[in-house]
């Protein structure tokens, strides 16, 4: 129920301010719609103000549609009573009582703004939905309009005396219906602004999520700079990256999960408990990768997925092994300036429940420099939807060189939110730089 969305003391003062704005204005257009000689046929405007205070209280289009259908039924004592609304291209049959069989759909009746009387106007009844109505005992067609637009139709039958529907009661029909097609609106306006805040308040728990599960702290390494950061879009993606010490060995991680907001996080949420538990284990990286592509594969549906790439830096033994699993190859920066590209690796986690991973190897005095990151900055795009791609970042790797971890990252943040020109990535953005500190 979209009402019970409304706990908070805020959002319940914003709907009774919003609830005494419709009265005001549908209690104007009532007075207006009914001129001053109608305005002593006290039991039209006692109906009329009796529906508009109840339509106050109704969010749910068929609420709304019931109490219309009421109304008219109870006031103008007819039989049979129809609403049809304005679905995109047609008509479309809601609510119907008393009537055995109608069209279900109107295709030809948006310029129909004033009430049509089927036994007057029987030119209409060469349209075959409109002969279908007539001939089910429809009588009268009521416009139903909001800002000068047709939003839906009312078909009546017959009064319980047999007899047609009389002009006199036409002003209160049109009144009537007008004030239904605001209400109806209004109801949907309503709907959007908590579907708005529901949105809002699953973005805010998604980015929750995401921070929390970032490192807070860089372990402490000798002889070596690690720095990272994230930058989330606005809609929240699946972006995620994790340094880890254990022991003689590092573990640097990066991961885009496929999707956005609240689902994405929980996936990253899994991938980032499965790489704390198996970090622990003395087992091998490519054992690790293994069990965490199982886990992933029979804890999602077949459209979520992680691009992945681990590394681990064994001090002691001064080796480097890694696996890529569909993830933007990241950057080495050898003792020679010398740039290689890390693609060792397999499909992506989760696509297939066991595949062959290759470990990628090399010492770790061939490393100087690693950057990790994912396709939020090579894919940043600027106002001629160029991208910024491999080319650029490759330029400006080769021009930090004499940079730290930190200078270096945040310089190539600068570069993009510069080429993009503007600070509000389109997608996740994360970057991790992984530096020997004695490289001058």
């Amino acid at each position: 129920d979209p009402e019970g969305l409304f706990t908070s003391l805020e959002a319940q003062i914003d709907l009774e301010f919003l609830k005494s704005v419709i009265l005001n204005q549908i209690l104007y257009r009532s007075v207006l719609r009914i001129s001053k000689s109608r305005m002593q046929k006290k039991k039209e405007v006692e109906t009329l103000m009796e529906i508009s205070r109840e339509l106050i209280f109704l969010h749910e289009e068929n609420s709304i549609l019931n109490a219309l259908i009421f109304a008219i039924m109870g006031q103008v004592m007819v039989t049979k009573t129809a609403i049809y609304l304005n679905q995109s291209k047609s008509f479309t049959l809601k609510v119907s009582r008393g009537f055995k069989q109608l069209p279900p759909s109107l295709g030809m009746v948006k310029t129909l703004k004033s009430i049509l009387d089927l036994n007057r106007r029987r030119e209409y009844l060469m349209n075959p939905e409109m002969e279908e109505i007539h001939k089910a005992g429809g009588a009268l067609v009521v416009p139903m309009q909001y800002q000068n637009s047709i939003t839906g139709y009312i078909v009546l039958g017959y009064k319980t005396d047999g007899k047609n529907i009389p002009e006199t009661e036409y002003d209160f029909l049109f009144s009537l219906a007008a004030n239904v097609a605001f209400a109806l609106e209004n109801s949907k306006l309503i709907r959007e602004s908590i579907e708005k805040k529901r949105m809002e308040s699953e973005l805010n728990l998604a980015r929750e999520i995401q921070q929390n599960l970032l490192p807070k702290n860089i372990p402490h390494t000798p002889g070596w700079e690690i720095w990272g950061a994230n930058i989330p879009s606005r809609e929240v993606g699946g972006d995620y990256y994790f340094i880890r010490k254990v022991n003689k060995k590092i573990y640097i991680a990066i991961a885009d999960v496929s999707g956005k907001s609240v689902p994405a996080a929980l996936l990253v949420s899994t991938l980032h408990a499965a790489l704390f538990v198996l970090s622990d284990l003395e087992m091998t990286l490519l054992d690790l990768v293994r069990d965490i592509n199982q886990l992933i594969y029979s804890s999602t549906t077949a459209e979520q997925f992680i691009t992945f790439f681990i590394l681990e830096m064994d001090l002691e033994k001064e080796t480097v092994t890694y696996i890529n699993a569909g993830h933007n190859p990241p950057y080495l920066l050898d003792r020679t300036g010398e740039l290689k590209e890390l693609t060792e690796g397999g499909l992506l986690l989760g696509i297939v429940e066991k595949t062959d991973f290759q470990t990628g190897e090399f010492p770790l005095g061939d490393l100087e420099s690693l950057l990790l990151f994912t396709d939020g900055v090579t894919e940043a795009t600027n106002a001629l939807d160029e991208e910024y791609g491999e080319e650029r970042l490759k330029r400006h790797l080769s021009q930090c060189r004499g940079k730290n971890a930190s200078e270096w990252g945040e310089s190539l943040l600068d570069e993009v939110w510069q080429f993009k020109n503007s600070p509000v990535p389109q997608d996740d953005v994360t970057v991790v730089v992984l530096k020997r500190k004695d490289f001058e």
